[in-house]
């Protein structure tokens, strides 16, 4: 361990400047000689550092030093580091904190200013590595007690080392990127180094040093993990803090020599916060005031012309930054960067860069597909296409929701807009082929595996799972889904039937109730068309979905995720049952066997009065399904559920009177039978 580089201090030239006021007596005894005994130098090293005058204490300081630089071998080391405490605490904080406070002047150029300075980033530096390195057992440089004044004291000699980054203060750049490391690992450090307002100091150093993104996320992990219970965790000022430092990231990213590093590091961030503050989820994805800065970049990336930065990785990790915000703020991020901005920045002789960026992303998808099937499924190379590719979707679908959404504005010239339906279009049906053709490969490598791998007992992860499990396959069924649903086409639902088997193999084995969600809208979509109704039925999708159904609205306390996943499987029935209608096709027994699992839930336990009534409609459109021969052995499921309706329609509520017209609506085909 090379200890010397740690505490390579330069005393001062002359005696102490008003900087750093010497107190207490002038006088000093002569530096002691190079010891033979480690203990007797010991004491003679915390004896001078616990004088009463800088003088002594510098000369203590320089002693430590050598005694450091002849730490030449692990044992040595290891025995420095059991004593090393008490030199800690022999240094008197107030003198630490007046070499701190000479950083103004030594960033007016005094050298003896940045000697001092130097002085208290090399001890602190050194006793922060030496106290909180692995292996350190109860020593440490973090007091039991972080209190309000020490507190005051160590925030600002953090504000000291911000201010330095901005100045050429030689080789201390690297001890105080450490620094600020180790403070974002421990929670009163953490604590210390948001309660600095502005971090662009740090956000300038992006291309020197690897370590910012790591401060960057790591300071908000601590915050939460580390905190003493999960009840004391402030999401509130966690979140107003990281407001304040993504604004500025992003205000230091319009003048970044490589902007792409700094997207890198603004993605990781979000999408590690996410993960961080997803019981507060409504917290975080309250619109964030940078949301409007981020989009404005996040457009101009097509046009970015910097002859030092490579347009390629700026693109890709845009649109990586893009897909996380998209994700981690739907209700705001679309429409801020689809259409506020967007119209802004349009010109009369250019098209708008919304139309612009949807179909960067449409071309980086294409390129993706045309690649991929000639790409191992178990390499690092398909992982990182499909991960591209899979943040090229997600955007898509944000841009395919604003077009949906109610009441929202135009967004492009009806021209422009076709012309990008088309183009969806057209991609997600090669989406379609992709898909099918994934899935009927790894069908057939597995066979082909399974035959090698049989006399050799090799057992390993089948390609069709890692497919299953792949976030470009969910974001193609996201956007595929949201489209055919939306969308009045037919020809694209008709070719989508062909995913059936695979979709309904999925959500038996998915676990999410988002990936549940999307692949349920997708069936949703597809059986809009007889096709995919029929080959819904024909690969048992209406006993998946009541087995999925079943649990989730007989439970007692039904989750919001819970409540909207039922609510897409009432919907899909809905579909079946209409198409079978459209076309006087009877209900097959299998369906009407829903009728006595409705029969059975207790709807004063379920709190959404949307599904309430869904669960009612159902009932009703069954009911007209059946053919009057088999009415008698319905009847009895038929009176329960109308008992439950006029329970519910006594209790009143937002939809009182849509529960009467259910009721009288079932009365009345009871009363044709």
């Amino acid at each position: 361990m090379a200890l010397n580089y740690l505490l390579d201090w330069k005393m001062p030239s002359s005696t102490p400047t008003p900087a750093v006021e010497p107190t207490g007596d002038s006088s000093s005894d002569p530096a002691p000689s190079h010891p033979l005994n480690n203990e007797e130098a010991l004491e003679q090293v915390l004896t001078l550092l616990r004088a009463k005058d800088d003088t002594k204490r510098f000369a203590g300081l320089a002693f430590l030093s050598t005694l450091i630089n002849n730490l030449d071998t692990p044992d040595k080391v290891a025995e420095f580091r059991a004593v090393s405490q008490q030199c800690w605490e022999a240094i008197p904080a107030s003198f630490l904190d007046r070499l701190f406070n000479a950083q103004p002047k030594a960033s007016a150029g005094d050298p003896d200013a940045r000697s001092y300075y130097g002085i208290a980033v090399g001890v602190f530096h050194f006793f922060l590595l030496m106290l909180d390195g692995p292996s350190i057992g109860e020593n440490s440089i973090w007091p039991a007690k972080m209190s309000a004044s020490l507190q005051r004291s160590w925030t600002g000699r953090v504000r000291t080392m911000f201010a330095a980054l901005d100045d050429d203060f030689g080789g201390l750049h690297t001890p105080i990127m450490q620094i600020l490391y180790q403070f974002s690992r421990h929670y009163d450090g953490a604590c210390i180094l948001v309660s600095i307002e502005d971090w662009s100091s740090l956000f300038n150093q992006f291309t020197q040093h690897e370590s910012v993104p790591d401060i960057f996320v790591g300071t908000y992990k601590t915050l939460t993990y580390q905190a003493s219970s999960p009840q004391s965790v402030d999401y509130t000022f966690i979140t107003a803090s990281l407001n304040r430092q993504v604004s500025t990231a992003f205000r230091v990213l319009e003048d970044s020599r490589k902007p792409e590093l700094l997207w890198l590091a603004v993605n990781g961030v979000l999408d590690d916060l996410a993960q961080i503050l997803s019981s507060e989820a409504s917290r975080l994805r309250s619109k964030p005031p940078w949301l409007d800065g981020a989009a404005k970049q996040l457009l101009q990336s097509p046009y970015n012309k910097r002859k030092d930065v490579n347009p390629r990785v700026f693109r890709m990790h845009a649109l990586a930054l893009a897909s996380t915000l998209i994700t981690q703020y739907p209700q705001h991020f679309p429409s801020v960067m689809f259409y506020s901005l967007a119209q802004s920045e349009a010109t009369s002789d250019a098209k708008p860069p919304t139309y612009v960026f949807v179909k960067m992303v449409i071309v980086e998808i294409r390129a993706t597909l045309l690649v991929l099937p000639e790409v191992p499924v178990r390499t690092p190379e398909f992982v990182s296409k499909a991960l591209q590719a899979s943040q090229c979707y997600i955007i898509l679908c944000g841009f395919i929701s604003y077009l949906v959404s109610d009441d929202t504005p135009s967004l492009l010239s009806p021209d422009l807009l076709l012309r990008l339906r088309k183009d969806i279009a057209e991609l997600l049906s090669e989406t379609i082929s992709y898909f099918r053709e994934a899935f009927e490969g790894a069908t057939d490598q597995k066979s082909i595996e399974a035959e090698k791998d049989e006399s050799q007992s090799v057992q390993r992860q089948d390609v069709t799972t890692i497919l299953r499990n792949s976030p470009l396959i969910l974001a193609q069924i996201q956007t595929l889904g949201l489209w055919l649903r939306e969308d009045d086409g037919e020809a694209l639902k008709v070719e989508a039937a062909s995913m059936m088997e695979n979709l309904l193999d999925m959500l038996k084995q998915e676990t999410s109730h988002s990936n549940h969600d999307a692949i349920v809208v997708a069936l949703e979509g597809i059986c809009m068309v007889p096709e995919g109704a029929k080959a819904f039925m024909e690969r048992s999708g209406w006993q998946t979905l009541v087995a999925m159904l079943k649990p989730q609205i007989t439970a007692k306390d039904l989750t919001s995720a819970q409540e909207y996943t039922a609510m897409q499987i009432l919907n899909v029935f809905d579909t079946v049952i209409s198409s079978y209608q459209e076309r006087g096709m009877p209900v097959s027994t299998e369906q009407l066997k829903l009728l006595n699992t409705l029969a059975l839930v207790d709807a004063s336990t379920i709190e959404a009065s949307g599904l309430k009534l869904s669960l009612f409609i159902l009932a009703r459109l069954l009911f007209e399904c059946i053919r009057p021969e088999a009415w008698t052995r319905y009847r009895r499921v038929a009176e329960r559920i109308v008992s439950k309706a006029k329970a519910l329609y006594e209790l009143g509520g937002p939809v009182k009177s849509q529960y009467l017209d259910v009721m009288m609506e079932l009365t009345g085909v009871m009363e044709v039978d």
